[in-house]
């Protein structure tokens, strides 16, 4: 109420509650259904916080709980698997832009990709894949670079899970705020990282200092995360909206199979007929034996009485449960931003133009994970700090050389279809040479190098993989790059 509504209700409180419904009335007829206060809206609870303050209070719960389902729930441990496989593959190649680099350059990072793990001797490119599950399941994931004594592998690098930042390092130091363990400078860029030397929750831990996080420079850290909201410092779990619903899928689903074992103990009771002496003869046998039916078992048959009559249970299926568990299953994988079949496995109701589809939509999300996420915040840094490191100890040229990078191959749903949509696009000039073997995630140059060594060798073999019968090239193409039917040769 404002101040004329109280005026009048110290006179009329009729007459200043009418007042306020007819005003609150107008508002909510202008106003969005969802921002309505009424029945429909009242559990409905949401806040005006920062993206910082909404994932302070239960960002190191939500991961932990991302990780149970990651142990325990067969969805999510295949969204976790199949999600970084489309993003990394076998590896994302270097694609050398610009004028023509010298061999050196390649080599020295093909050394860098075989060497940069010194702890569990994997390649960096398997690297890349655990860093990407880890920013799945967990939200983020930090790369810490250490220069090495090794001329021939000068840098190396570490994958480090989210549980090394300290979470509960947020306060104010003069210009400085740190906020969940990521220092910001005045101007609001990233300056440092408060780190655990050790895992907080490692079985053994070789620090007495076991709590006690340490600054450590921006320089030497990767924080990778996909960018929700801006002035976001921490990453979200992927699995954030949909790890609930997909708990309670897991549990109808268990809740499903207890009820089938049930239903294969088939019991017989077998029910007295005569309540004379077949009562007394019954209730002394109990009482000399003692025994209970406390339990039921396949095969059981309970015998009641001694006159008796047998009756068979009959336990009632549930229906309608395959056709629930799928729109649960389609509402959590497109919540986890992946199709249903990637989650589920199931092709049951697929065909190729519904596999397309999803594919489309689903290589959206890929390319911005991939050009927006994984280039920018891992990718280029690495290129730039493992040339860097060969030039420091004078291996590698002085200046960074540009670089591009070539995507793993997406599968194709009918390689027929698909091969001749590319061949289309290679003639219509819709798509360059360079760019079609960039697709199949192959480096152009060393492609070119490849086919100019091989072409004459073939050549002389007899060998020629461009000839066409007359019907592929005579044939008419329609929309979906099918041949006619009434195409002749």
């Amino acid at each position: 109420m404002n101040f004329l509504d109280r005026a009048i209700g110290a006179i009329s409180p009729k007459a200043a509650a009418e007042r306020l419904y007819w005003r609150t009335v107008i508002d909510e007829a202008r106003g969005f259904d969802a921002a309505r206060l009424d029945r429909r809206t009242r559990g409905w609870q949401a806040t005006g916080t920062s993206a910082n303050a909404e994932a302070a209070s239960g960002l190191d719960r939500l991961r932990f709980r991302c990780r149970e389902l990651e142990r325990n729930n067969a969805y999510a441990a295949a969204i976790f698997r199949r999600l970084p496989s489309h993003m990394v593959g076998g590896g994302i190649t270097p694609r050398i832009s610009g004028k023509r680099i010298s061999k050196r350059v390649r080599d020295n990072w093909w050394k860098f990709v075989s060497t940069s793990d010194r702890h569990t001797r994997t390649s960096f490119n398997a690297q890349l894949w655990l860093a990407c599950r880890a920013i799945v399941r967990d939200g983020e994931v930090l790369l810490v670079w250490r220069d090495t004594p090794d001329v021939d592998a000068p840098i190396a690098v570490d994958v480090l899970e989210a549980d090394h930042l300290d979470t509960g390092k947020t306060e104010a130091r003069g210009d400085a705020t740190i906020i969940q363990g990521v220092e910001f400078n005045a101007d609001g860029e990233r300056v440092a990282y408060w780190l655990f030397d050790h895992h907080p929750g490692e079985v053994v831990s070789r620090s007495a200092t076991r709590w006690q996080s340490r600054r450590v420079d921006a320089t030497r850290v990767d924080h990778v995360f996909d960018v929700l909201r801006p002035g976001q410092a921490r990453g979200i779990p992927w699995l954030a909206p949909v790890a609930l619903k997909m708990r309670d899928i897991a549990e109808y689903e268990d809740a499903e199979l207890i009820r089938k074992k049930i239903e294969a103990c088939f019991t017989a009771f077998v029910k007295k007929i005569d309540e004379g002496a077949g009562t007394i003869a019954q209730s002394s046998k109990e009482k000399e034996t003692g025994r209970r039916i406390e339990r039921i078992s396949p095969g059981l048959i309970h015998y009641l009485g001694v006159n008796e009559d047998v009756q068979f249970g009959s336990p009632q299926s549930s229906a309608g449960i395959g056709e629930y568990l799928r729109v649960q299953s389609q509402s959590a994988a497109a919540g986890a931003g992946v199709t249903y079949s990637m989650m589920t496995g199931d092709l049951s109701q697929a065909n190729y133009s519904s596999m397309r589809a999803g594919k489309l939509d689903f290589w959206l999300d890929l390319d911005h994970w991939q050009w927006d996420m994984i280039v920018p915040m891992i990718l280029a840094p690495a290129w730039r700090r493992v040339h860097q490191a060969f030039a420091r100890v004078g291996k590698g040229p002085r200046d960074v050389p540009p670089c591009d990078w070539s995507m793993p191959p997406r599968p194709m749903v009918d390689p027929d279809k698909d091969g001749k949509a590319i061949e289309r696009d290679l003639r219509l000039g819709r798509k360059t040479w360079p760019q079609m073997v960039a697709e199949t995630g192959e480096d152009p140059e060393e492609q070119a190098e490849e086919v100019e060594k091989w072409s004459p060798r073939l050549k002389a073999a007899g060998v020629d993989f461009g000839a066409k019968s007359a019907g592929d090239a005579t044939a008419p193409v329609d929309d979906n790059g099918d041949a006619n039917d009434t195409a002749q040769d």
